[in-house]
């Protein structure tokens, strides 16, 4: 287990650091004076998918370890729903791992002005809005699939699917003249209606597309934070129902 945690830590930190790179191969003002908000909401949205992809390999056994481990009549004895249960677990995990980009997104804040503050603030509001949301989802995106397959299979498909979403919410072909296109890489809609940034960055022609409004950002945020509730009950549930060889 403390092998596991301490790989699961490196990984965690090493795609924390590849976001970082990406955020300032497509931002080169993120950690400068020069930079603003929209630089730090572009790095939330690559700390929010990329590190996510440990979280998904990491979490599938959250939903079914107290029945895996036999464990399931004890917390039948507390006053506590499953639900409840298995949504503490992720998030006291959540907790632990979510520190890098936490860290990374407030320095760079810090960097971004004389005095740091109101940057470093905004820096809060993107891990909020932005990080937080996707690292929750992706979690119970892991749970979800662990109480349906073999932890073994299930640590593949979940990550696999979560890079699928990495690559359709980040990069789309855009048109570039009358016959061309070029992959461009697309930003949140919560960036784009909170945090004021461009529907797609380094882009020659912008293809016509317009920004999302803030209360589209919020419509998004409160489906986020739905899908990811109904994937932690419906696999509190699922897992509850299998019966799984104990270890």
């Amino acid at each position: 287990m403390a092998r596991r945690q301490s790989a699961l830590w490196a990984v965690s930190i090493l795609l924390t650091l590849i976001a970082v790179g990406i955020a300032l191969i497509a931002m080169p003002d993120l950690a400068k004076p020069t930079g603003s908000q929209v630089d730090l909401a572009f790095l939330g949205q690559t700390l929010g998918l990329v590190p996510a992809i440990a979280y998904a390999a990491a979490f599938t056994d959250l939903a079914s370890a107290p029945a895996r481990l036999g464990i399931m009549e004890i917390e039948d004895s507390t006053p506590v729903s499953p639900v409840k249960l298995l949504a503490a677990r992720v998030t006291g995990m959540l907790w632990v791992m979510i520190w890098p980009s936490a860290v990374a997104l407030v320095v760079c804040g810090f960097m971004q002005s004389p005095n740091g503050f109101l940057s470093a603030l905004t820096a809060l509001a993107v891990l909020a809005a932005t990080v937080a949301p996707l690292a929750f989802l992706a979690a119970a995106l892991s749970a979800f699939i662990g109480s349906l397959l073999p932890q073994a299979l299930a640590r593949i498909t979940a990550a696999a699917a979560w890079c699928v979403v990495v690559c359709f919410t980040t990069f789309a072909p855009m048109p570039v003249g009358a016959s061309r296109s070029k992959m461009g890489v697309v930003t949140d809609a919560i960036c784009q209606g909170f945090f004021g940034c461009q529907p797609v960055i380094d882009l020659d022609a912008m293809g016509g597309s317009a920004a999302y409004t803030a209360f589209d950002a919020s419509l998004l945020l409160v489906l986020r934070i739905a899908l990811t509730l109904a994937l932690v009950a419906v696999a509190a549930l699922i897992s509850r129902k299998r019966k799984f060889q104990r270890k």
